[in-house]
């Protein structure tokens, strides 16, 4: 983004001229009204602390916490469910809301389910030329349609902004998929799944974590994430499971059929 800052002295004795100046920095995009929304269940294990509000046209569960503190608005249609060791700072909504001794909730208990959320509809389609990422090598893809996508162990794969079309993504252990959004949003469209195996990463520059919003993956075919991963963009997978393993470090949104 691109802006100008005129600075001019109002003083009637001055003779000062103006002074423009030019800004560039980045605008940024939308956000997703909830960190957590699923058309079922959503299960939380042992997050250590979580911000951003959560919703699911079924149930939410928290398991036992580290202990852990939620900065969140829960609203469930059945039921919400949580074990010890675990703090909400925010409200709770849901038809039933169970709470094991040792929660806390600092803000309202609603016992009456809460409306259903109204999921859009997702298409996409996919091209027919496969790409493949050598082991320890490097690719660097422009947007457009393609076929399977994969980056094995120890690649890098480098998308740049734009729209990407695929049938299957899939990320070996040690790859990385490498997002520049210099000039503006990526979003990978994948007909089938993404699965990305242990120790994989996707990064974003030149901002990094803050960059989260600008990067959108939409997936069809649901969405697995190994354990020791370093994952930033948001996920939707309407249709089926977003699953992310123990100790992932994942920062973004999810919206999915069932997140776990």
């Amino acid at each position: 983004k691109n802006a100008t800052v005129t600075i001019a002295s109002d003083d009637p004795c001055g003779n000062e001229n103006p002074v423009t100046i030019a800004l560039t920095g980045y605008g940024v995009p939308a956000l997703p009204p909830y960190l957590l929304l699923a058309k079922q269940k959503i299960e939380i294990d042992a997050q250590t602390n979580l911000e951003g509000d959560i919703r699911s046209n079924d149930e939410v569960g928290i398991k036992k916490g580290k202990p852990s503190t939620y900065t969140s608005t829960i609203w469930a249609v059945d039921e919400i469910e949580i074990e010890k060791d675990n703090a909400i700072v925010g409200n709770l909504r849901a038809a039933n809301i169970s709470l094991q001794s040792g929660v806390t909730v600092s803000g309202t208990q609603t016992h009456t389910a809460a409306p259903a959320y109204a999921f859009p509809s997702m298409s996409y389609s996919a091209g027919s030329t496969s790409i493949t990422v050598p082991s320890n090598g490097s690719y660097t893809l422009a947007p457009g349609a393609y076929k399977e996508v994969k980056v094995e162990s120890g690649g890098t794969l480098y998308l740049s902004t734009g729209v990407y079309s695929m049938k299957k993504l899939e990320v070996k252990k040690n790859g990385e998929v490498a997002i520049d959004i210099t000039n503006g949003t990526v979003r990978c469209n994948v007909v089938e799944k993404i699965t990305f195996d242990k120790e994989t990463e996707v990064s974003i520059s030149p901002l990094g974590a803050n960059g989260t919003s600008w990067v959108t993956f939409n997936s069809l075919g649901g969405v697995s994430i190994d354990k020791d991963s370093r994952i930033l963009g948001n996920i939707n997978a309407l249709y089926e499971k977003v699953q992310i393993k123990k100790d992932v470090s994942y920062k973004g949104a999810i919206s999915a059929k069932e997140i776990s």
